[in-house]
């Protein structure tokens, strides 16, 4: 990822995680935050929807993978929540503010970037399902 995205999308995630909703962060404010020219943001995002749904997206990825391999971990099916649930805990202690607005979004006024993380969280119900199965700890 190209690093002038990968500071807009950090500094979106800073700026948003203080304010009341996501859409509020005004582009010259984001841009100041990142260190960057204001017009850079274009060259990266065709829109703030379009950088926060990149944001619900990578952010969902690194969650999936980590979830993955957290439950995989877990040597016995009685250790698979305690295993799970911590490595939860420790991934949104040190992902604070994109926790933060990850939850204000969904709990939030209805909108795309609520979408893309309801589109998120079935992603991870998925996963956890096909995982489980395969444990035999649900049937088919």
């Amino acid at each position: 990822m190209a690093q002038g995205k990968r500071l807009l999308m950090n500094a979106a995630v800073r700026l948003a995680s203080r304010l009341s909703c996501a859409q509020s962060v005004s582009l010259r404010e984001l841009a100041r935050e990142a260190g960057l020219n204001h017009n850079t943001f274009y060259r990266h995002f065709s829109s703030q929807d379009a950088l926060l749904e990149e944001i619900v997206s990578d952010f969902g990825q690194q969650l999936r993978q980590g979830l993955r391999h957290a439950r995989l971990d877990a040597p016995t099916l009685n250790e698979l929540t305690p295993t799970v649930v911590g490595w939860t805990l420790d991934f949104a202690l040190a992902h604070r503010d994109v926790f933060i607005v990850a939850m204000r979004e969904r709990f939030g006024p209805p909108g795309p970037i609520r979408h893309a993380i309801e589109a998120m969280l079935k992603q991870l119900q998925d996963d956890m399902l096909v995982e489980l199965q395969a444990r035999g700890a649900l049937p088919d």
